[in-house]
């Protein structure tokens, strides 16, 4: 019996221990005044297509090749200060399938501890997605890389904040390497954002003293991504990068590659780039000779067909005109404008065309595609003491066909014909391109009417007896 009691009594004291331990722990602990904030990934896609374009480009080894599999699970590691745990380590989770797509699994390591009423800055330190093989497919790139500023624009690690009680979505920029488009791939909380990456390339001649040939070129090139306010935003290539090579080839004669360059287009917006050329050789060794800032659309122009690609040609010190003219020579008083020529009536056709002007000597050039095979007017318009601008949708009647009544109150009338000497209109062969090229002199009245060019428009009509307007752009000058 006396056993028995003093069983109870030391049950009675560690039970006034256990519940003084307990007592002055809840008092210290800050745990137990906690909640949670639950993590969910929103990814923006980024897809680098055309493998053979990127080879300008060797710091794209680093990313892994797009898969045909399935995404099977992801990798992640997230780290965060103040409450305990700080860092997970790496936290995998199993991507799984619906009816609208792809989604990470449910992970109690991704519900964050966070003080009532308080905040915890968490950072995502990885990102790497897998197929079923253990095969990486898509990576979201570090910082410290370096080499990716151009193509993404937030690298890990990524900061955030997250309060109590919360479940934000952070968005990761992931990137894979393929020679396709990925837009079929996605996960629930993954937002997509499809860029390619498509190539301009350059080939240049250099006019030494008068009497002697053209000899190829020593140039480089500088590329930068730039806003709708032609401000500068990334550097995508130095001069150091991008620069002519000229070797001696099999027969003894000098022969050079293009210069070309890998841009990112994100499908769906309009990406803008400068782009300047600076001469290596000649009086004018070490100046800009070039400059223009091209739309992704006018980049586009420059395709033939689904493999080949033409190449913008100057011609330093030369006589003849670069091609197409869409370049302006910092060093020369010629205004040069440009344009983009989209298409009306859902025709289908785009264009480049670029106008350039010194003295009363005018240059057009227009590359166009998509035409309907025949003889196509082409003509400057614009308006007395307006802007003259393309017409909306909206100008159509009940038809839903732009007519040219229905056009002119937007453009204005006829300020010069652009027909070829003779008086004829470029005509477009059976694949529905041409290109159109000449220089004219204008009369005073000409000139008057043109002037100021970034106030007129470029239209291109169809055949047939109603000309209807197939494309329509609005010239700007190249700064």
């Amino acid at each position: 019996m006396k056993k028995i009691n003093r069983l109870l009594a030391l049950c009675a004291v560690l039970a006034l221990l256990l519940a003084g331990c307990s007592k002055e722990e809840s008092s210290v602990r800050p745990e137990d005044n906690l909640t949670f904030a639950e993590l969910t990934f929103e990814a923006t896609l980024n897809d680098l297509v055309n493998r053979a374009a990127a080879v300008n480009k060797d710091h794209l080894d680093d990313i892994p090749d797009c898969s045909v599999t399935e995404p099977a699970y992801v990798e992640l590691e997230i780290s965060y200060t103040g409450q305990a745990p700080e860092t997970t380590g790496v936290i995998t989770l199993d991507i799984l399938k619906d009816g609208d797509g792809y989604f990470t699994e449910y992970s109690e390591l991704l519900k964050i501890p966070v003080a009532n009423n308080g905040e915890v800055t968490v950072s995502l330190d990885s990102f790497v997605v897998y197929n079923s093989e253990g095969v990486k497919i898509w990576i979201a790139p570090m910082e410290s890389a370096g080499d990716f500023s151009g193509y993404v624009d937030d690298p890990l690690p990524v900061l955030f904040q997250v309060q109590d009680g919360t479940k934000p979505y952070i968005d990761v920029e992931v990137l894979c390497f393929d020679n396709r488009m990925v837009n079929e791939y996605g996960y629930v909380f993954f937002e997509l954002e499809n860029t390619e990456l498509i190539e301009f390339c350059i080939f240049g001649n250099f006019c030494p003293p008068p009497g002697l040939r053209h000899a190829l070129a020593s140039y480089s090139v500088a590329v930068w991504t730039v806003d709708d306010q032609d401000q500068i935003l990334d550097q995508l290539y130095t001069n150091e990068e991008l620069f002519s090579k000229i070797e001696e080839n099999d027969a003894g004669e000098l022969a050079a590659d293009p210069v070309c360059m890998v841009l990112p287009d994100k499908l769906g917006e309009e990406d803008r780039y400068r782009i300047e050329i600076t001469i290596e050789e000649g009086p004018d060794a070490g100046q800009v000779i070039r400059t223009s800032i091209l739309s992704d659309l006018e980049v586009r122009t420059f395709f033939d067909g689904d493999d080949n690609l033409e190449y913008f040609h100057f011609f330093e010190g030369c006589d003849e005109p670069d091609t197409p003219p869409i370049f302006d020579d910092p060093r020369d008083n010629r205004m040069t404008y440009k344009t983009c020529v989209k298409e009306l009536n859902d025709s289908g056709v785009i264009a480049l065309a670029a106008v350039s002007i010194k003295g009363s000597i005018l240059d057009v050039t227009i590359l166009a595609t998509g035409m309907e095979p025949g003889k196509h007017p082409q003509h400057i318009h614009g308006k007395d003491g307006m802007d003259a601008v393309c017409p909306p949708e909206s100008a159509s009647g009940d038809d839903d066909i732009i007519t040219l009544t229905e056009g002119v109150p937007f453009y204005g009338g006829v300020r010069l014909g652009l027909d070829m000497p003779g008086g004829d209109f470029p005509t477009a062969d059976a694949m529905g391109n041409y290109i159109y090229q000449r220089t004219r002199t204008l009369s005073a009245d000409q000139k008057a009417g043109l002037t100021p060019l970034d106030q007129k428009v470029i239209v291109l009509h169809g055949i047939g007896e109603d000309l209807l307007p197939v494309a329509c752009g609005e010239l700007e000058k190249i700064e």
